[in-house]
């Protein structure tokens, strides 16, 4: 069965409380970075299941430690490989960069994209919104190959089972990661703005029709699961699953743009779902029993993962788009407000608050972290780096 629990009823809870080859160069190489082994592989919020639990130390002392500048937001969120972070940024170079210093190692033309990168062993990922992807060597920058896969996208790819899975237009294409040549391509009957998400031998992706797709990844079979209708009120750019799901154990986590959180299982059965009464943009950060989501209304929400119950709320002071990410006991989220908020995650306290942006627009970067450093992209065109305990 599933449980629902009406708009109105969380409301007044709430209330209380993104084949051609070619052997390109980049434009600049500047320095080669450091090594990398398997166990510094990456990506969007950092594993395949895509669960937005990463390792750090917050502390209690936020200051701007650095800026590297650019001329337009930061959508993309930055993957951090050891100390070094890579990211695309709002001119369309991916920047290789000392997450402590926010020394560039190296730039490399990519062309205007919101998705993230990710990265093998010894290779990273990219792809620009006109849907070609790229292999670059992680010291150099260096193209091995480039694929053009014909269609937009905004979502992030994902490097699983042996392959690199990337949505463009209404497909899901499967990549040869040592070639670029594609394998295949699963049907989606809409395009997808979500990142997809894997766990065992599923892979989970939202699609703009409001569907959540569940794929097999052995047989590539595809199976598509309803959410919700939107509400004309409820009505935004990118109607139906843009949020990118989040996994743990067998469950899977999402919002979409009608106002609806929901669980279902990787066989695509829904357990429960719950109204929020806002869209929701930003995936679902995910620790022990609880998970956390923004929405479009400015509200950071803290729930159940058994049931969907609405553990806490705060205001971020604006629409939230990005996703938030658990460090530890302590999660970080950001809003179009400009601001950098953390809080504690079992009561929702507010730890502190920093600008890293201006108000306004596109403050959709994801924060990343090493150590005490978080790493996001601004809406005010630059790289941040933050030194939470200094």
């Amino acid at each position: 069965p599933v449980a629902v629990i009406s708009r109105g009823a969380l409301l007044s809870i709430v209330l209380s409380m993104g084949l051609a080859m070619s052997a390109c160069a980049p434009e600049e190489a500047v320095v080669r970075v450091p090594e990398v082994d398997d166990s510094m592989v990456a990506g969007y919020r950092s594993d395949p299941a895509r669960s937005g639990e990463v390792s750090g130390s917050i502390g209690d002392r936020p200051v701007v430690a650095y800026r590297i500048d650019g001329d337009e937001p930061v959508i993309a969120s930055p993957i951090l490989i050891g100390e070094t972070g890579f990211v695309a940024d709002g001119s369309g170079e991916l920047v290789a960069f000392d997450v402590t210093t926010g020394e560039v190692f190296w730039r490399s033309s990519i062309g205007e994209t919101d998705a993230s990168i990710v990265a093998s062993t010894d290779s990273i990922f990219s792809v620009s919104a006109a849907g070609v992807v790229r292999r670059h060597d992680h010291g150099t920058g260096d193209i091995a190959w480039e694929a053009d896969l014909e269609g937009a996208t905004r979502s992030s790819p994902l490097l699983f089972d042996g392959a690199l899975w990337v949505a463009v237009g209404d497909e899901l294409a499967v990549l040869d990661p040592s070639s670029g040549v594609r394998r295949d391509s699963i049907a989606l009957e809409a395009q997808a703005d979500s990142s997809p998400a894997a766990s065992g031998a599923a892979i989970v992706i939202g699609t703009r029709s409001n569907r959540l797709a569940f794929v097999d990844v052995r047989s590539l079979a595809v199976e598509l699961i309803s959410v919700p209708d939107a509400s004309e009120e409820m009505r935004t750019y990118a109607d139906g699953v843009a949020a990118t799901p989040a996994i743990a154990g067998d469950s899977v986590y999402v919002g979409s743009t009608t106002g609806v959180l929901l669980s279902a299982s990787l066989s695509g059965e829904i357990r429960w779902l719950v109204d929020v009464g806002s869209p929701i943009y930003g995936a679902v950060a995910l620790g022990e029993g609880i998970g956390f989501v923004p929405t479009g209304s400015g509200l950071l929400i803290a729930f159940g993962l058994d049931d969907g119950e609405l553990r806490w709320s705060t205001e971020l002071g604006d629409a939230a788009y990005s996703s938030p990410v658990l460090v530890g006991t302590v999660v970080l989220a950001t809003a179009e407000n400009g601001r950098l908020f953390a809080f504690e995650a079992e009561s929702g306290e507010e730890l502190w608050s920093l600008e890293v942006g201006e108000p306004g627009n596109y403050m959709a970067s994801t924060p990343a972290a090493l150590g005490q450093i978080v790493v996001l992209g601004s809406n005010d065109g630059s790289i941040v780096g933050v030194d939470t305990d200094r």
